[in-house]
């Protein structure tokens, strides 16, 4: 059975007993120097509750792309990140948010496959 790499990455970050908040969408467009993305469903969430996490960004001009929190305001949604995307992340772009690096994630999960494959477990 095919399993995407998001579905995997959120696996991973499971089995590690870390946290994720997955299928979350922008509700209007971060600043013109893409280091802020808006979304206003994490109101409820206390500032500074995402400081540490980490933004994937899963549709969009900036899709793949993975930064820091730097600062979360609550009233606002407003996530700023450490080093700026590559674009503004526009309004209604689909994102996860997650405790621990995803970068690990992938690694691990790159170095599975590659042992799996030699043990020809994983065909090409």
């Amino acid at each position: 059975m095919a399993t995407a790499r998001s579905a995997a990455r959120l696996l991973v970050t499971q089995e590690l007993g870390g946290s994720a908040l997955t299928g979350l969408t922008t509700s209007s467009a971060g600043n013109a120097g893409g280091t802020t993305l808006v979304d206003l469903s994490l109101a409820g969430y206390g500032n500074d509750r995402f400081e540490n996490w980490w933004v994937v960004i899963t549709s969009g001009t900036n899709n793949g792309e993975i930064r820091q929190v730097s600062d979360f305001v609550s009233s606002t949604g407003t996530l700023t990140v450490r080093e700026a995307f590559t674009g503004q992340v526009a309004n209604a772009v689909t994102y996860e948010l997650h405790r621990y690096d995803p970068n690990v994630n992938h690694n691990a999960l790159n170095e599975a496959m590659k042992e799996a494959y030699g043990l020809g477990h994983l065909f090409v």
